[in-house]
């Protein structure tokens, strides 16, 4: 017995089957590739809701003493690992906007920080044994900075004009109203009055 060559037709139907076989495996793959995403983006809402339920549980009032987290801070050293984690205690002198998501913090004219603040920016400071710690002491804090990212809008006049301010490193549902005189960087909220009175 000798080669049979198989004919063209066998070949064409064994192309047929692989193609269709490699068809069905990028399907699959495809197919999986979207239900472990879909499974992320879920596993993702699901944190952020449970984060946010915590947050929304948690809230001040005037007089009360709190932590800043380092996090919302710039910091000098290259990294956080030698830096505390809170800096403060700072009472609260007052509530901002509503449903007790920012609040401006009595600090001392030598915090270069912006004294409103979002409540993801904050813990209780429940020991008044704690030794505090206070950003002025440590290197690692700015000379002059803010933490606002960017004012979105405005309303009111401009003597008594209110912004909301997108804060830098914290999520859009934490953005808030505030004042004129709550800003620590009067130039770049000049800037901004300058662009809304230049707009057509």
């Amino acid at each position: 017995m000798g080669y049979q060559p198989r004919s063209k037709g066998h070949v064409k139907g064994q192309l047929e089957t692989f193609s269709t076989h490699a068809i069905e495996r990028v399907r699959g793959l495809r197919e999986l590739h979207e239900r472990t995403a879909q499974l992320i983006t879920r596993s993702q809402e699901r944190q952020a809701r449970y984060h946010n339920k915590g947050r929304e549980a948690m809230s001040f009032n005037e007089g009360d003493w709190v932590l800043i987290s380092t996090k919302s801070l710039p910091l000098r050293r290259p990294t956080k690992k030698l830096t505390e984690k809170y800096v403060g205690p700072y009472q609260i002198e007052q509530v901002v906007g509503g449903h007790k998501l920012a609040y401006r913090l009595r600090l001392p004219s030598t915090v270069k920080i912006h004294n409103v603040l979002p409540i993801s920016s904050l813990e209780p400071y429940w020991s008044r044994d704690q030794e505090p710690v206070e950003p002025e002491d440590h290197p690692f804090m700015a000379e002059s900075t803010y933490n606002v990212e960017q004012i979105l809008e405005h309303r009111g006049p401009k003597s008594r004009r209110r912004y909301l301010v997108k804060w830098r490193g914290h999520r859009d549902e934490e953005n808030s109203w505030v004042s004129r005189s709550d800003f620590v960087d009067k130039e770049f909220l000049a800037d901004y009055d300058r662009s809304v009175s230049a707009a057509p």
